[in-house]
């Protein structure tokens, strides 16, 4: 996932720059160049974040996630645009062809890296590696119900829990707050 999300990014670089000698060729209005240079500045920042968020975090990267959506969905609209006027069929092409790209860069962002993670992240319940899209529509949980449709569950269906969450911990936690308490040592 990881080589072929670098792999994307980098045709999403170069149809950006593609894109780029294209508009500064055929300057439409006076933000044509601008916005295609900060376009193409914001691939090489897809490439760089990408790789700075998969090595310091377990779940797919939440900004990379909402850009890639918000792009996807605007650059549609202006591709709708470009056909609607006729635009010059290189532009046309470079610009479908960057909508597809940062389509396949936002279904494998949303992945989760669950398989790449190393001891003890890779034991990590689902809902704590699943990305902003997983988690916003309770995907993760899908496993689970699938499993409790089929038969009942027990202990060893259900997600491991964290170990923050283990009654060792919070009793050792509540004794320390408890032996703190000021009203204790009246009693």
């Amino acid at each position: 996932m990881l080589t072929c999300f670098k792999i994307f990014a980098l045709l999403l670089i170069g149809v950006q720059l593609a894109l780029l000698i294209c508009w500064s060729s055929n300057q439409v209005t006076r933000v044509t160049v601008p916005s295609a240079v900060l376009s193409f500045l914001a691939a090489f920042a897809i490439l760089f974040l990408s790789r700075f968020e998969h090595t310091r975090s377990v779940q797919p990267s939440f900004i990379l996630s909402i850009y890639l959506l918000a792009s996807v969905v605007f650059d549609a609209v202006q591709v709708r645009t470009l056909f609607l006027r006729n635009d010059k069929p290189a532009i046309l092409g470079l610009f479908t062809a960057n909508v597809a790209i940062k389509l396949a860069l936002l279904v494998l962002e949303s992945q989760s890296k669950r398989r790449y993670l190393r001891a003890p992240y890779n034991t990590y319940s689902p809902e704590a590696t699943s990305g902003i899209f997983n988690r916003s529509f309770f995907w993760w949980i899908n496993p689970i119900l699938v499993t409790g449709f089929g038969k009942l569950l027990t202990l060893d269906d259900l997600f491991a829990t964290d170990s923050s969450l283990k009654s060792e911990v919070l009793l050792k936690d509540i004794q320390v707050s408890w032996t703190k308490c000021k009203y204790f040592h009246k009693w």
